[in-house]
């Protein structure tokens, strides 16, 4: 969704491709501005429960590699809304490609903190 319209200018304003259920009869601009906020609620939600069973667990937040992902992420989700705000100056071109580049990063980011998330839950399991 965030590379698609940066290679094909036009695909903005299209309807987002796959199954109606998929992309909610939304345009890939409007699907992506939706999941990227249902994305930051969720690891905001997530967030707070995952403090809280560090906490009760008694074992030191600072030091997850967890956390540590999961920062990053937040930073760059927040470095990510403010690059929107200069959509449309005469700086446009070179905020959207760094958003696209910067999103790219953000999206490995999580991949690597739902991996570590993966490895904690293991962890517990046990």
């Amino acid at each position: 969704l965030g590379w698609k319209p940066r290679l094909e200018p036009g695909a903005a304003g299209q309807l987002a491709g796959g199954p109606a259920w998929a992309n909610l009869g939304k345009t890939n601009g409007d699907l992506h501005k939706t999941l990227m906020g249902a994305m930051a609620l969720i690891f905001f939600l997530g967030a707070n429960g995952g403090l809280v069973l560090t906490l009760v667990q008694g074992k030191p937040i600072m030091e997850s590699s967890h956390f540590t992902s999961a920062m990053a992420g937040f930073g760059l989700l927040a470095a990510q809304a403010s690059l929107t705000t200069r959509f449309k100056t005469e700086n446009a071109a070179t905020a959207r490609t760094t958003h696209a580049f910067l999103g790219s990063a953000t999206m490995a980011v999580f991949f690597y903190h739902a991996y570590l998330g993966l490895q904690l839950g293991f962890e517990y399991s046990k």
